[in-house]
Parts: C-alpha cells; sequence; structure tokens
C-alpha cells in the first residue's frame, strides 16, 4: 500500500500556487506547453469493416520552457553544470517521465546539495510541480 496521502499531489495548496503562478505570469517563464493526441485504443468501435471509430484524448503535457526565465537564471548563475545540462536536455526533449528527471537529478546531487534553496526550487519543479501539471490539467471531469 501506498504511503503516499490520497492528496499528496492534487491539493489545495498545490492548485492555488499553479493559479498564483499562473495569474504572476510565471507560470509561462517555467514551462511550455505540448498538446499530444493519444488514440486510446480500448475504446474502438467498429461499425462497419470499412468504418473504425475510435476515441482521442488530447493531453496537455508542460514542459521546461526552453526560452523561459527559469532555465536562463539557472544556466547564467547556478554552478551545477550536470544539473544544468540535464534540465537544458529535458527543456529539448520536452515529455521526460518524472521518475527519470529525479533519477537524473539524484545522480547530480550529492545528500547537502538538497540543503541548498535553488536546489530545493529545481527538485519540486522537476519532481512535484511537473507532475501536479500533468494531473490536474489533464482532469477528466
Amino acid at each position: 500500500m501506498s504511503q503516499f496521502e490520497e492528496d499528496f499531489f492534487i491539493n489545495d495548496f498545490s492548485k492555488q500556487l499553479l493559479r498564483e503562478l499562473e495569474k504572476a505570469g510565471t507560470f509561462d517563464k517555467i514551462w511550455s506547453i505540448d498538446v499530444q493526441i493519444y488514440e486510446d485504443e480500448e475504446d474502438i468501435i467498429i461499425v462497419s469493416p470499412e468504418n473504425v471509430e475510435s476515441r482521442q484524448d488530447e493531453v496537455s503535457v508542460y514542459n521546461l520552457n526552453p526560452e523561459g526565465e527559469y532555465l536562463k537564471c539557472i544556466n547564467k548563475n547556478y554552478q551545477n553544470q550536470d544539473v544544468k545540462d540535464i534540465l537544458n536536455s529535458i527543456s529539448e526533449i520536452g515529455d521526460v517521465a518524472p521518475s527519470i528527471t529525479a533519477g537524473a537529478l539524484n545522480q547530480a546531487l550529492t545528500k547537502s546539495d538538497y540543503n541548498d534553496g535553488l536546489n530545493k526550487v529545481i527538485v519540486s519543479i522537476e519532481c512535484y510541480f511537473n507532475i501536479v501539471n500533468l494531473i490536474e490539467k489533464n482532469s477528466r471531469n
């Protein structure tokens, strides 16, 4: 059984923080959107042999904005080249699973690095708020 509370990723605090980032114009300085279309093969309805319908879902994925002020600031002021390389690669590739990002960051950071304020911001944006964005922006109401 999971050790996480039910509202670990999506809770009132995380949703409010994202709304405040959007309202302040900071959101776009961190992330850019990539809309992807996924076809749900389980919902294929065969009407006739030559007419096949399937449901398509639009998924909004928020990637690290390669032109955003956040990444520019990291590149200009941050000292850990490995972390900068990871973030720049993520911004170029896009749609990288948070677990892969977390593993790469964990390799690039030492235990004492996690006490640094900027490292906390980087980890929270890349490993927490990317998941919050994915879930919150693609809720199936």
